[in-house]
């Protein structure tokens, strides 16, 4: 999917990180689909490819120490900007 919407946009280069960047088939593959749909593929080095979940544990925690609470019927917004609020 990377590929093709790369090819729709006029992109030149697929660029990759964080958790699935560091998956081995992944790393293998997107080069291969790159390189015969003459596209350049970037990947992040393994040790910089990690999954964000112990950031977000950490943001959390540092929203807990605070004070911060949210109620249990929080709605799920998968387009909030987290970067206004910081405890």
């Amino acid at each position: 999917r990377a590929v093709e919407a790369a090819l729709s946009l006029g992109y030149t280069q697929v660029v990759a990180g964080g958790g699935v960047a560091a998956n081995s088939l992944f790393r293998k593959a997107l080069p291969e689909a790159c390189e015969a749909r003459g596209l350049q593929a970037l990947l992040c080095s393994p040790s910089f490819s990690t999954d964000n979940g112990a950031m977000i544990a950490y943001a959390g925690g540092l929203r807990l120490q605070a004070g911060q609470r949210s109620p249990m019927d929080l709605g799920i917004d998968p387009n909030l900007d987290s970067s206004t609020s910081q405890p």
